[in-house]
Order: structure tokens, then C-alpha cells, then sequence
């Protein structure tokens, strides 16, 4: 019997290892799949995530490809978390203090501190006002504003809105409210009264409400109807008020006239 040396052993060892891994690379290749845009569109991915303005919480979207995309909330530190399907426009209140979002046309707005959580039903849009003490939400269908004092849960309900405008400090509402005849601009103060204050009124489409930089000014266009010569008449109006609600001038038609802050 011919004697085997120790090198040869290990010689052949070597080259059948080498066998095997050739060949599980080939199988390997062979079995790799080439991902497309449409093998993406399959996973799962996170967006729309934002930290509250205190850091104490976050929250976040997890889109998915086969259904609604799914809203995330949870507390920093903590490993629970609320998990709201389908749920969209979710936001922190500026003082943190509660979060607002929005699921099948109903305002949800949930207290960080307590975690109870009530619905306002009907509503397409919302926003904050007065550093998120109030509660702005909008039924556009119905032509109707709800205000909530997040405090007291005290509703207030506006009719026949057409447009709305909060000012840059977020403590006064403007309000176009009109019927077949006329437009009436009025000014609801979140800091003084509740009542909405009327500053002026005009027969033509109101369009554009926009605020100056002091929120004492409001500049938007009115067109009306001209039926002798079957036209439409376009007007530049810059309201500016005393107090922030007594009208000070009413008509201004030319951008050159009005304060840098709206040219």
C-alpha cells in the first residue's frame, strides 16, 4: 500500500474547498434577483417624521404600498407607542401640549399630558392660532369654521366663510362671509373678544386675503361684474386698521402704493 504524505493530504483539501466555493458562487449568481422601481414601491419606508418643540416626542408616517399609510406616535425614551391607520396632517401643538391629526374627516386632537383624546367630525383642514390655545378647523363643503379653545372646549361655530386668514402672529382671524348681494370682511381677535368685528363690506368676489407683517393690514383683490358692457372690474383693496380692528383706509389700486411688506 502506497504511502500518502501529509502535504498531499493537505493539498487535496485545499483544492476541494476551493471546488465548493466556486460553486456556491455560481449558484449564487445565478439566483440573485436584479431589483426594479417596482421591487421599491414593495418595502416599507418611513417619512413625515418631526420632533415636538419641547423634544420630549415624535412622530412619524410608515407609507404603505398596499393600503393606507399608518401614523406613529410615541414619547422619546420610551419603547410604547400609539399607532393610528390611515391617519394624515398630524402636528404638536407650539407649546406641545397636545397633538392634532386627521382621520376620516374627523379633528382629532389628543392632551400629551393626560393622553385623552376627543373628536370634532366633518373636517378637511385645521390650524393653530394664538400659540396653540385655539383651534381653527375647516368643513369647506358647508362653508363653515369651527373654533376650539383647547382650555375650556368651548365651540365656536362660523357660517357662510368663504376665505380665512390668520394673521402672522396667529391672534387675529380674517374672515370673507357673504351671500348673493355682498362680501363682508370681519376680524375675529383670539386675545380680546369673540365676537368677529366687521371692518368693511363689498359687492364684487373677494380673493387673495392676505396680511401685512404687523397684522394691522389686509390687502386682497374684488372683482365685480360689470353688466353694461358685460366685463368684470378688478380692484386692489389694502384695508388698514387702528387698534388693529378700526378701518383707517379703505381703497388703494395701485401696488405701488401699498407697504413693502405686500408689494
Amino acid at each position: 500500500m502506497k504511502d500518502i504524505k501529509i502535504n498531499d493530504i493537505i493539498s487535496f483539501n485545499w483544492f476541494f474547498l476551493c471546488i465548493v466555493l466556486l460553486i456556491t458562487i455560481e449558484v449564487s449568481s445565478q439566483e440573485k434577483k436584479v431589483l426594479t422601481p417596482a421591487d421599491y414601491e414593495r418595502w416599507y419606508h418611513i417619512f413625515n417624521y418631526t420632533l415636538s418643540p419641547d423634544a420630549n416626542w415624535i412622530k412619524y408616517s410608515i407609507k404603505n404600498p398596499k393600503g393606507n399609510d399608518t401614523m406613529v406616535l410615541r414619547k422619546i425614551n420610551s419603547p410604547s407607542k400609539q399607532v393610528f391607520m390611515g391617519a394624515t396632517n398630524g402636528n404638536f401643538s407650539p407649546q406641545a401640549d397636545w397633538y392634532v391629526f386627521i382621520k376620516e374627516q374627523k379633528l382629532c386632537y389628543q392632551s400629551l399630558h393626560t393622553g385623552q383624546t376627543d373628536t370634532i367630525h366633518g373636517i378637511d383642514n385645521y390650524s393653530f392660532a394664538q400659540s396653540g390655545k385655539y383651534l381653527i378647523g375647516e368643513r369647506k363643503k358647508d362653508k363653515e369654521l369651527i373654533v376650539l379653545n383647547l382650555d375650556t372646549k368651548a365651540i365656536q361655530v362660523i357660517q357662510s366663510v368663504e376665505s380665512h386668514a390668520l394673521s402672522p402672529d396667529s391672534t387675529q382671524l380674517a374672515l370673507i362671509k357673504g351671500n348673493e348681494s355682498k362680501r363682508i370682511i370681519q376680524i375675529l381677535s383670539f386675545t380680546k373678544t369673540k365676537i368677529a368685528n366687521e371692518l368693511a363690506q363689498f359687492k364684487g368676489n373677494i380673493s387673495g386675503l392676505t396680511w401685512n407683517s404687523k397684522g394691522n393690514g389686509l390687502a386682497f383683490f374684488e372683482a365685480s361684474p360689470q353688466e353694461e358692457n358685460n366685463t368684470i372690474h378688478h380692484e386692489l383693496h389694502y384695508l388698514k386698521f387702528n387698534d388693529k380692528r378700526l378701518l383707517k383706509d379703505i381703497e388703494q389700486k395701485s401696488t405701488a402704493s401699498l407697504p413693502v411688506t405686500l408689494q
